[in-house]
């Protein structure tokens, strides 16, 4: 009887071995992680009448299809050329919808697959924006995190891991 304990408790113990090894052998890394949007670069320097390119990038998006994002600036030192921006790499060779609105202090984005394609998945530039220096100082490039900003797959649900989003913004110098 005593034997047949031991290899219960034997038993017992291999069975929550296992379960711990393969629950920590899973990929907990999953590539949506580290799910980032970023003005790059972080920082440039121009003088005044010169324009500056940026790029908003994403990292570790899994099957976007849509975005709607907003982009603030301190429109005393900058404004906005009348072609200031175009579609990232990102979106590859893909058929897609972009919209563009301007207000005051800050422009609005909207790009989209169309038709029944599935979300695409990986890193890249969503889209790259010229801003024009008019004054001398130091404007801040932030993506607006309010209830405009989406990353939507193709059912116009938030991809995943959205809550734990990352935004890491830029700063332009105007000499």
């Amino acid at each position: 009887m005593k034997k047949h304990i031991h290899l219960y408790i034997i038993f017992a113990i291999l069975v929550i071995i296992f379960v711990v090894v393969i629950t920590g052998c899973s990929d907990s890394s999953k590539p949506y992680k580290y799910l980032t949007l970023s003005i790059t670069p972080e920082q440039d320097s121009i003088v005044v009448n010169e324009t500056a390119n940026f790029s908003v990038k994403v990292q570790d998006a899994i099957n976007l299809y849509g975005i709607h994002l907003e982009v603030s600036f301190d429109s005393t030192n900058v404004e906005l050329p009348d072609e200031y921006l175009s579609v990232g790499d990102f979106w590859s060779d893909h058929y897609f919808l972009k919209e563009t609105y301007n207000y005051p202090n800050k422009f609005s984005v909207v790009i989209s697959l169309i038709g029944e394609k599935d979300g695409i998945s990986g890193s890249g530039s969503l889209f790259e924006f010229n801003i024009k220096a008019i004054e001398q100082g130091i404007c801040a490039l932030e993506i607006i995190n309010n209830s405009y900003l989406y990353l939507v797959d193709k059912n116009g649900e938030l991809i995943e891991e959205f809550d734990n989003i990352t935004i890491q913004n830029a700063n332009l110098i105007i000499e």
